[in-house]
Order: C-alpha cells, then sequence, then structure tokens
C-alpha cells in the first residue's frame, strides 16, 4: 500500500496524528476550565501541582470520552490545585479513575454515599458495611454484572470485601458471612473526585 500511494500515505497518517492531538488538547482545555470553575466557585486560589500528578492527569483527561467521568477528571484536577492539594489527591488517583466504567463509578458513589466521613477519621468507621444489595437495585444490573464491576472495584482497593472471624459489633452480620466495606483510600478517592469545597476559617 505505502509503495502504492507513496507520500500521501504519510500525509494522511500525518492528518490523523495532528486530529488525535488537536481533540485531546481541546479535553485538557476543557477540563483546566472546568477545574478552575469549580475552584472559583470553593473560593480557592490554584497551586503548582507536582508533575507526577500532573502528568498522569492530564494523560487520563485527553482520553476520556465519557461525560460523567470527564467532570470526575476535572474535579481531580481541582482538587489537586487546591492549596492542600497533595494531601488530597494521591499520584495513583488518576490510574484507577482511568480503570473505571462509567457504571463503576455510579456504583461507589452510592456505596460511599452511605458513609459517615467523621466516621472514617474514627475507629468506628471500620465497623460500617455497606447495603450492597441497595445499590443493586438502584443500579439496576443483573447481579453477574454487577458483581463483575464490585470485583474491579475491590481490586482498585476502593473497597474490600471480608469474612469475619467472629462477630464483634452489632452493626455487623454474623461470622462467616461476607461484608463490603469502605477502605481509607477508596474514601480519599471519592471525595477526591467531588468538587472541592470552601475551606473553613
Amino acid at each position: 500500500m505505502k509503495k502504492v500511494l507513496g507520500p500521501a500515505v504519510e500525509e494522511m497518517g500525518g492528518m490523523v496524528a495532528d486530529y488525535v492531538r488537536i481533540h485531546r488538547l481541546g479535553k485538557q482545555i476543557k477540563a483546566f476550565t472546568r477545574s478552575q470553575q469549580m475552584l472559583t466557585d470553593a473560593g480557592l486560589t490554584p497551586s503548582p501541582i507536582a508533575m507526577k500528578t500532573l502528568w498522569p492527569l492530564m494523560e487520563g483527561i485527553s482520553i476520556e470520552d465519557n461525560d460523567s467521568l470527564s467532570e470526575k477528571w476535572a474535579a481531580l484536577l481541582a482538587n489537586a490545585a487546591s492549596p492542600n492539594g497533595s494531601e488530597v489527591v494521591e499520584p495513583s488517583f488518576a490510574d484507577v479513575l482511568k480503570q473505571l466504567t462509567p457504571t463503576q463509578a455510579l456504583i461507589l458513589d452510592h456505596l460511599y454515599e452511605q458513609v459517615d466521613g467523621r466516621l472514617m477519621q474514627q475507629e468506628r468507621g471500620w465497623y460500617y458495611t455497606f447495603k450492597v444489595d441497595k445499590v443493586r437495585r438502584v443500579i439496576e444490573l443483573p447481579f453477574t454484572d454487577f458483581e463483575r464491576c464490585m470485583d474491579n472495584l475491590i481490586r482498585l482497593r476502593l473497597c474490600t470485601r471480608i469474612i469475619p472471624a467472629r462477630n464483634n459489633s452489632l452493626f455487623k452480620p454474623p461470622a462467616g458471612f461476607p461484608t463490603t466495606e469502605p477502605t481509607m483510600f477508596g474514601y480519599a478517592f471519592v471525595q477526591a473526585c467531588k468538587a472541592p469545597i470552601a475551606q473553613k476559617l
């Protein structure tokens, strides 16, 4: 083919590459604009983002096609640029978000809506068990599809599934019954994927 078309092949390849670059740049500009608006709404002044956090964020933003996930990318970028961004956004968060489907992200949001953030900062937070069946009914996914989504969330340590050795809390089912519970990593990730809020004085 290259012998037949000659320079035309290289020209076409260059045009495709240019289109991809422009397309990705457009997504990055849109995310920057949205994240800036989030910071403005929260009354926060942007701060420099460490390169090891910024680079994977920009890569993920540039290849995201889903609107709901794009909003999470913009929120991650905004939180990373907030005054305490290095404490809020882990460098690994970009890689985690890149591995989520829109449905999995929705499930994760529904799970952590059940969690009181104040309890996650205390030992009592670890006695909490997600009401997984309730979320599955809301999402309306077949059991096997839902479990596949949960497997990915567990693989990414956004939540954990354990079999209690003994019943040491009124909030947990009997020993031997598997439970799905929050992780500090998962809680921090979900919060970082939300628009930043104004800091209390």
